[in-house]
């Protein structure tokens, strides 16, 4: 996986602090590849219930300052269907 420690926490202390509920954080995509170069940083989260348009903004943006890296972010509520590519995702991902 190519976040440090201190990437992990900084991911996870903003999306806990914007988000009140129980949330799983899992990383997908070239992250996960130790012999990649660069890529943004592709975040699965998971929720009991759907997080808000600006639940979803503001953690977007929080991260993307703090880690000045590119953020793409797939949320899915435990009610949602899931997309084709929101399967892929979660198939292929590591829980950080």
């Amino acid at each position: 996986m190519r976040l440090t420690s201190n990437q992990v926490a900084l991911i996870t202390d903003i999306i806990c602090d914007i988000s009140p509920q129980e949330t799983q954080i899992r990383l997908f995509g070239s992250r996960l590849n130790d012999h990649a170069k660069r890529g943004d940083v592709d975040l699965l989260l998971q929720t009991p219930q759907a997080l808000t348009l600006m639940q979803r903004a503001l953690i977007k943006n929080a991260l993307e300052a703090q880690l000045n890296l590119p953020v793409d972010l797939i949320t899915i509520g435990n009610d949602d269907i899931l997309t084709p590519f929101a399967k892929i995702a979660l198939e292929t991902s590591e829980l950080l």
